[in-house]
C-alpha cells in the first residue's frame, strides 16, 4: 500500500525520472487507486485516476538479481527482503563501492521468497531502514492472542473487525484462520468476509505469482496445487469475497462473523463504516497503526479494542548477535532513532542497533556517504595503446612508465582516453638533470649564463633573458623562472636535450 503515495513524489513535481520496482508490487499498486478516494479530514481529492496511471506508466519492472544501468554511473539490483510478495532490498554498484539499502526484511518462514543474504555481505555502505516498531511483541504471540480474542468474541456472539491492506500479512492469516477457528471450536457456519475493491485480484495474484513465493509454494504449484488455502476456504463456504458493502453483501451478510477490510488507519475505507455498526462488537487493528494514533474519533464507542502488533520484520534481537556481524558493511547508516531505545520500552537498552563503524541521520536530513577511493578507471582506447613505450622508473626497473596522449572523453559517466590526432603536445621528458652536461647544452646554443650554488641548488642566470633556471633534489626537479614566455620555452628545450623523452 506504500505505493499509493508515489503520486505525490511524481505528479505535479517536476519529476522526470524513472522508477523501479518489482513486478508483484507494481501490478498489486495499479489496482490500489480506487481506494482510497478522498481524504475525510479535509475532503479535497488524493488525486486523480490519470495522474495515478501517469505515476505507474514511469515503473520500470526488474526481476530478482536482474542488474540495471544508471547512466554509466551504478549499476542497482533487486534482491528479495523476504517481507512481503516483491518487496526488496537493493544494490547499488559503482567502479570501486558497493551500497546496499535494506528496507522492510524478514528472515521467519512465511509465504514470500526468503531474504537473499549473500549479496548484501560486505558492503563499503550498508543503509538500514524499516526494522521493527514493537520489538517488545513475537508475530506468533500476536497471533495466537489475536485468535484467541477474536474465538472468544464469536463464543460471546459478537462480530471482529479486522482492519488490514489487502495484500501482505493477509495471506497468512486467511492461510490459518480456517484451522485457528476449528481449533478453538468455534461453529463452522461463521463467515470470515474479505471486503475490498481489490479483493479478487490480490488473492488471485497471490496465486499466480509462484516464482516470487517461498520453496514450499513453489512445489505446490508444481503439483498442480494452489499455493494457498484461501481458494479451498472460498469454496467450502467459509472465506466469503465482496468487493463493496452494497448489494450482494447487504443481502448476505450474517453475524457473528469476522470481517477483513480496510483501511488498517481507521480514516478510510469500510472500517469506518463497520466501526460505527459494530457498536458493541471487538476490533483488532492491523500493528502498523498503533492503536494510540489512529483509535481516538472512537474512544467514546463502546467497542473493545485491541492491539496485536503481527510485526515480521528484523528486530534488535536478529540484528545486534548474528544479521550485523555476518553482513560486516564497513560503514552502517540508519537513523538516529535506532540508537536509541523506543518511547514505549525506554528502559530496553537492548532495543538498540549496536554496531561500532555507523552514521546516522534524523528525519529530513540530507546525508552524504563517504566515498572509500578518489580514483576513476578511464577506458584506453585500441589506437592510443600502441604508442605505449614503457621505460623503467628511476632505479626500479621493475616499475615501467609510460606517457599518454589523447582527449579525455566523459560521456554517460563513462571515461575513454581516444588518440588525438590534432593537437601537438609537448614531449614528456625523464631522467636526471647533470648541471654539466646542461652548462655544455647551453655553449653550445650559444646562451651566456652565470652559475652559483645556494643551498645545495644549483642556479643558472640568464642576465640576458632576465631568467633562472634552478637544478633541485639531485637534478630530479628544475625550475625555470622568467617573465618571458619565449624565454622559458627556449630554455626548456634546452633542459629536454639533456633528458630522455618518455
Amino acid at each position: 500500500m506504500s505505493l499509493l503515495a508515489l503520486p505525490f513524489f511524481t505528479e505535479e513535481t517536476n519529476f522526470s525520472g524513472v522508477i523501479y520496482a518489482t513486478d508483484p508490487t507494481l501490478q498489486l499498486g495499479r489496482s490500489f487507486p480506487n481506494v482510497p478516494a478522498s481524504d475525510p479530514r479535509e475532503w479535497r481529492p488524493f488525486y486523480s485516476r490519470e495522474q495515478m496511471e501517469n505515476c505507474l506508466a514511469k515503473v520500470q519492472r526488474v526481476s530478482f538479481r536482474e542488474p540495471i544501468n544508471i547512466h554509466g554511473a551504478a549499476t542497482v539490483a533487486a534482491y528479495s527482503s523476504g517481507y512481503s510478495i516483491g518487496s526488496c532490498n537493493w544494490i547499488v554498484r559503482t567502479e570501486h563501492e558497493k551500497i546496499g539499502y535494506l528496507s522492510a526484511t524478514s528472515s521467519r518462514n512465511s509465504h514470500t521468497k526468503p531474504v537473499q543474504w549473500d549479496q548484501l555481505r560486505g558492503c563499503d555502505a550498508l543503509i538500514l531502514t524499516s526494522i521493527c516498531r514493537f520489538p517488545e511483541h513475537s508475530p506468533e504471540t500476536s497471533v495466537c492472542h489475536a485468535f484467541a480474542v477474536i474465538a472468544d468474541t464469536l463464543k460471546r456472539n459478537g462480530s471482529v473487525l479486522m482492519p488490514i491492506c489487502p495484500t501482505g500479512v493477509l495471506y497468512d492469516l486467511l492461510e490459518v484462520i480456517s484451522m485457528q477457528l476449528d481449533q478453538h471450536d468455534v461453529p463452522v457456519d461463521v463467515p470470515v468476509y474479505f471486503i475490498s475493491p481489490v479483493a479478487e485480484s490480490t488473492l488471485a495474484y497471490s496465486n499466480i505469482y509462484a516464482e516470487w513465493l517461498s520453496e514450499k509454494k513453489q512445489n505446490m504449484v508444481n503439483i498442480p496445487e494452489e499455493p494457498f488455502k484461501h481458494g479451498l476456504t472460498t469454496r467450502n463456504g467459509r472465506l466469503k469475497v465482496y468487493d463493496n458493502i452494497y448489494g450482494d453483501f447487504c443481502r448476505q451478510m450474517r453475524t457473528p462473523c469476522v470481517i477483513f477490510t480496510g483501511h488498517p488507519s481507521l480514516r478510510i475505507g469500510n472500517a469506518v463504516h463497520f466501526l460505527e455498526i459494530f457498536r458493541q462488537k471487538t476490533s483488532v487493528l492491523d500493528p502498523d497503526y498503533p492503536i494510540q494514533n489512529v483509535y481516538g474519533p472512537y474512544e467514546k464507542l463502546s467497542i473493545r479494542a485491541f492491539f496485536f502488533p503481527i510485526e515480521t520484520r528484523l528486530d534488535f534481537s536478529q540484528l545486534n548477535p548474528s544479521i550485523l556481524p555476518d553482513l560486516a558493511p564497513k560503514l552502517l547508516v540508519m537513523p538516529e532513532v535506532y540508537t536509541q531505545p523506543p518511547p514505549n520500552s525506554s528502559q530496553r537498552t537492548d532495543f538498540v542497533v549496536a554496531y561500532n563503524a555507523r552514521a546516522t541521520f534524523r528525519y529530513g536530513d540530507t546525508f552524504t556517504i563517504p566515498s572509500t577511493t578518489k580514483t576513476k578507471r578511464v577506458r584506453l582506447h585500441p589506437d592510443t595503446l600502441r604508442t605505449i613505450e614503457l621505460h623503467g622508473h628511476r632505479d626500479h626497473s621493475d616499475i615501467g612508465l609510460s606517457s599518454l596522449k589523447g582527449v579525455l572523453s566523459v560521456y554517460d559517466n563513462i571515461l575513454e582516453l581516444n588518440p588525438d590526432t590534432g593537437t601537438k603536445i609537448r614531449n614528456v621528458c625523464v631522467g636526471k638533470l647533470h648541471p654539466e652536461i646542461f652548462a655544455q647544452t647551453l655553449g653550445k646554443m650559444n646562451l651566456k649564463f652565470s652559475q652559483d650554488e645556494i643551498d645545495g641548488n644549483i642556479r643558472f642566470t640568464f642576465d640576458t633573458l632576465n631568467a633562472t633556471v634552478c637544478i633541485k633534489n639531485g637534478g630530479f626537479r628544475t625550475v625555470i623562472s622568467s617573465p618571458n614566455r619565449e624565454n622559458r620555452h627556449l630554455l626548456s628545450k634546452a633542459i629536454a636535450i639533456c633528458l630522455k623523452i618518455l
